[in-house]
């Protein structure tokens, strides 16, 4: 369970209880509207772990058996709520390749703030994906609901939001992806999505592109969120929490102004909910907002820890494909405390409840 001290999860606890390398490219003519960062550095030759086991490597991470580099970032860069990509006439957001490689997931034992369920154990990315560099704009889901005509969980269950005094929150029948509570534009993250809302943008994604795009795993996503770093943050181990706002819109002073939470980090972003997508820098992948300003979605069934967990980076689904009781999230939103912003923090929630600071971003199929 994570730390009490964040309001919005106590609700969901009570909730609960009812690198590609480049030359490849040349053999892949049909991959279109994706992009890799010529700022950013290339992961290194995958290194052999020949004769260790998964199970029989260390709980603290030894950069000789991982594809690792220094904590870094690269200068922000604007998200676009355009459905047409920048490069090709072909629907769907703009992509970043993910190269394939091995890291090690979860956190070690003394990594400040740490939960029970981050056991450290080694992942091997064996494919190369693509993953979109922004989380999906309100824009863009907008674009879907339109062309499709779907109907998204919060227009009829509602979404969980501030209580009229904004002193607790409560699932409102006036709260929904269009009206999460707060102003958003075309270029702001879309929120009060569920689990279900974010597949069925995948799958029409899919049928109108051609390609396959889907949630991405958890593994893929710490990977990705990670970007070789091994610290706490994409950014560093940041234990003042006094770097954030460069980095991630989380709970900060802008927010405790504005609604006077108790935990924040020490710094001021501006930003009291969302905000537009790419304000911050990007980590060393190219990535945008891997942490803060949206909770994301991944396919992944929750499980209370990595024993038993792939090491191939493929999801942790339940037993003979049933359908999962609850979805892992990865990520952080605007109003969280800067514990639940580091690479290796779990979520988990119901698959048809909606949360005004959840969204989601694709991956894709190479």
């Amino acid at each position: 369970m994570k730390d009490s001290t964040n309001t919005l999860k106590v609700m969901q606890d009570c909730h609960l209880l009812p690198t590609i390398r480049l030359c490849v490219l040349l053999f892949m003519p049909l991959i279109i509207a994706v992009t890799y960062p010529t700022d950013a550095i290339a992961m290194g030759p995958e290194k052999s772990t020949k004769g260790k086991k998964p199970a029989d490597r260390p709980l603290t991470r030894d950069a000789s058996l991982v594809d690792f580099k220094p904590a870094g970032s690269l200068p922000a860069k604007p998200c676009t709520d355009r459905a047409i990509s920048e490069l090709e006439a072909t629907p769907g957001p703009e992509m970043v390749i993910i190269p394939s490689g091995r890291f090690y997931m979860g956190s070690e034992e003394n990594e400040a703030d740490r939960d029970p369920d981050e056991r450290l154990h080694g992942v091997t990315i064996k494919q190369p994906f693509a993953l979109s560099r922004c989380e999906v704009s309100l824009g863009q889901f907008e674009d879907f609901v339109e062309d499709s005509g779907y109907k998204a969980d919060s227009e009829t269950n509602g979404c969980y939001a501030f209580n009229a005094d904004a002193e607790g929150y409560e699932q409102r029948k006036d709260r929904n992806w269009r009206n999460p509570g707060f102003p958003q534009t075309r270029l702001h993250p879309v929120t009060c999505i569920s689990w279900r809302d974010a597949n069925a943008y995948t799958r029409w994604l899919s049928l109108v592109t051609g390609f396959d795009y889907y949630l991405p795993s958890e593994a893929q996503w710490e990977y990705a969120a990670r970007a070789g770093s091994i610290e706490a943050y994409y950014w560093g181990q940041d234990a003042g929490h006094d770097q954030q706002c460069i980095y991630a819109n989380g709970a900060d002073e802008t927010l405790a102004k504005k609604l006077g939470v108790e935990e924040f980090a020490d710094c001021e972003d501006g930003y009291p909910y969302t905000a537009s997508g790419g304000s911050f820098q990007r980590n060393l992948l190219g990535l945008s907002d891997m942490s803060g300003n949206v909770v994301e979605w991944t396919a992944d069934c929750w499980h209370d820890s990595y024993v038993g967990a792939p090491v191939d980076g493929s999801s942790w689904l339940d037993a003979d494909g049933a359908q999962c009781a609850r979805q892992v999230l990865r990520g952080g939103g605007w109003n969280d405390i800067p514990a639940n912003l580091r690479s290796a923090n779990r979520l988990r929630f119901l698959t048809d409840d909606s949360f005004f600071d959840v969204g989601f971003r694709v991956a894709r199929a190479l």
